[in-house]
């Protein structure tokens, strides 16, 4: 194994990536920058709420009952009205985390697709730049 791949393998594993060999190999022999996107998948997983951490649902109530005409003070109310019939906190959880997961994916997806014009269009690119 090459120094250059052990190196980045430590920092994977440090970082908590499934098979640091993999993403390292890849990045050193395939010419692919997979620490920059295991990076940015990181971060941007970060942003979906934790499975086990319902403190944001009390949060939007709050923010709601502060300021009832905010932007997206919507989802406080939706989020009172259905604790009021009985949701649960791990069911706002999952059907939140869930729809963050598929904007995530979905978001990821459109950085690289062009969308219906792709022929007309293949000289543009969306990217993500180190």
């Amino acid at each position: 194994m090459s120094e250059e791949i052990e190196r980045l393998s430590r920092l994977f594993a440090r970082l908590g990536a499934p098979d640091p060999e993999g993403w390292a190999s890849s990045e050193v022999n395939e010419g692919i920058p997979q620490l920059a996107r295991f990076l940015f998948l990181r971060q941007a997983w970060r942003a979906v709420v934790s499975e086990d951490d319902h403190s944001w649902i009390e949060a939007c109530i709050r923010e709601y009952e502060k300021y009832p005409n905010s932007p997206f003070a919507g989802v406080g109310r939706a989020l009172e009205a259905l604790r009021a019939k009985g949701a649960t906190a791990a069911e706002l959880t999952d059907l939140v985390r869930g729809m963050q997961a598929e904007t995530l994916s979905g978001l990821c997806y459109l950085l690289d697709d062009r969308g219906e014009l792709e022929e007309e269009v293949s000289d543009t690119a969306w990217g993500l730049f180190l």
